[in-house]
C-alpha cells in the first residue's frame, strides 16, 4: 500500500511533467447583444484556471492515428484526440466542456480550444487526472 507521504511525492512528480498552461470551462453557448445586434460567444463557467490565470496541464496527441478524417455537415473535417493531463484536484469536468490550451510544447495548439470527449478514470487518477479531447479543424 502506498503511504500518504509517497503519494504526496507521485503526485509533485506528475505535475512537474505539466510544462503547458490550459483552462477549462464548461460548453461555450451564444447570445445577441442588445447593443449591438451581433451574435457573441459567451464563455462557459470556469472549471479550472481562467484566462487570466491558466492552470498547468499537459496536453499529448494519442497515438501516430490520432487524426482522423470524418464528414461534418458535408464538409471534410480532421478529427484530432488529445489526452490531457492536470492536477488530480480538479473535478468537475463533464464531456463538451471546453480546454483552451495557453501554452503547449506543440506550437500549433496554444490558442486552440479542444472538446472534453470523456474524463477517464485510470490507474493514474491517484496522482493526476486524464481527460479525453478532440479538435476538428477543417
Amino acid at each position: 500500500m502506498i503511504t500518504t507521504t509517497e503519494l504526496a511525492a507521485c503526485r509533485k512528480v506528475a505535475e512537474a511533467a505539466m510544462t503547458g498552461s490550459l483552462y477549462i470551462t464548461g460548453p461555450s453557448t451564444t447570445a445577441t447583444n442588445p447593443d449591438t445586434g451581433e451574435i457573441e460567444t459567451v464563455p462557459g463557467e470556469a472549471r479550472y484556471g481562467t484566462p487570466d490565470e491558466p492552470g498547468k496541464g499537459l496536453v499529448q496527441a494519442i497515438g501516430q492515428g490520432y487524426q482522423t478524417e470524418q464528414i461534418i455537415g458535408g464538409q471534410v473535417v480532421t478529427v484530432g484526440t488529445y489526452a490531457v493531463k492536470v492536477p488530480v484536484t480538479v473535478t468537475g469536468v463533464q464531456p463538451d466542456d471546453e480546454v483552451h490550451i495557453v501554452t503547449c510544447g506543440d506550437p500549433t495548439m496554444p490558442g486552440r480550444t479542444l472538446i472534453v470527449s470523456e474524463p477517464v478514470a485510470g490507474n493514474d487518477l491517484a496522482i493526476q487526472r486524464r481527460i479525453l479531447a478532440t479538435l476538428t479543424t477543417g
